[in-house]
């Protein structure tokens, strides 16, 4: 947005929706919330950032094409959005609203920062009422089995409480977490799509986990994330790991990882799809964490349940990596 060079010594405040946003002349931020702060940025670029929670909803291209920062607060965006760049600092969130279909879908043409103690977090975001492909069962005596999804959920204490199969795409994944089983069963993981075209960084963390259940409930099973990126770099956590058992419940199943990058810079980011753990034998199936280097003819494949023993994990789609495959992977199983 570019302010009138008769107006540029003004400032001027408009109501969008439900953030207040404080438009300044180029070279400095325009701030969601009523407050300021300067920054240098392209006269043709303007910056927006958030300092209260905010809801950017499926369709609304507002801000869309700016830099946006995420600065100490909470601010869900639904479905497909394009940005300049993104920063999530100071302990700031994003996420998604609960069962959106479409998820988290973000394309950046430059850089993304999560910094320390800040996420992307879509935790429970996915089926709960409506339960999923892959939802709990429930045993005569109420007990829940956990989600499945990248991995089976496990069932619960009484055994008589069945698991759903696993369901998709390990190359490309897209799919909400499903529901634990039981009267209070964990919602899904959400769904996050992140297309970056400069570097990602994570020093903080992303989440697509389930949530716990409760009530002698199972959890709910681990989401999906899908990254493609020139450059991966920080430390941080990348997780789609399945929802903690409440009592006689089951662990949710792990979900689903894919991370496609030019190059990754050391020390690596932690990825991982583990199950729900559980103190009693209960824990949840590693789901995958695919990885792909563009210049490696090969791919690889985990399933690695952070060293715990858990219900079954199944490759969903042999076709996905059988002979003549256009994106054969190594098999780690961990």
């Amino acid at each position: 947005m570019r302010v009138p060079s008769v107006l540029r010594r003004l400032c001027f405040l408009a109501t969008f929706g439900p953030a207040l946003l404080t438009l300044h002349a180029p070279g400095q931020e325009l701030v969601a919330g009523g407050q300021t702060q300067s920054a240098p940025v392209s006269a043709a670029t303007p910056t927006v950032t958030f300092v209260n929670p905010t809801t950017i909803a499926c369709g609304d291209r507002t801000w869309d094409g700016r830099h946006v920062i995420v600065d100490a607060c909470e601010v869900t965006i639904d479905c497909n959005h394009r940005f300049e760049s993104l920063q999530v600092r100071n302990g700031g969130i994003v996420t998604h609203s609960a069962k959106v279909e479409e998820g988290l879908v973000l394309s950046i043409a430059r850089d993304v920062l999560v910094d320390v103690g800040s996420k992307i977090d879509v935790s429970g975001k996915g089926y709960d009422v409506s339960g999923g492909p892959g939802v709990g069962d429930v045993d005569p005596s109420l007990n829940g089995s956990g989600g499945s999804h990248g991995g089976s959920g496990h069932s619960s204490a009484s055994g008589l409480a069945e698991v759903n199969l696993t369901y998709g795409s390990v190359r490309e994944p897209a799919s909400l977490g499903s529901r634990g089983g039981g009267v209070a069963g964990g919602a899904g993981g959400g769904r996050l799509r992140l297309v970056v075209r400069g570097t990602l960084t994570v020093e903080g963390a992303i989440h697509a986990d389930g949530a716990a259940g409760s009530g002698d409930s199972g959890g709910g099973s681990g989401g999906s994330i899908w990254i493609t990126t020139r450059t991966l770099a920080g430390d941080g956590l990348v997780a789609a790991d399945g929802g903690v058992r409440h009592s006689s419940g089951g662990c949710g199943g792990g979900g689903r990882v894919a991370v496609y990058f030019d190059e990754q810079l050391v020390p690596p980011a932690t990825l991982r799809a583990c199950g729900g753990p559980s103190g009693a034998g209960r824990n949840g199936g590693a789901g995958s964490v695919f990885t792909k280097r563009t210049a490696d003819p090969l791919a690889k494949l985990v399933y690695d349940n952070c060293g715990a023993n858990g219900a079954r994990s199944i490759l969903w789609d042999a076709d996905e990596f059988g002979p003549g495959s256009p994106l054969a992977a190594d098999l780690f199983v961990q």
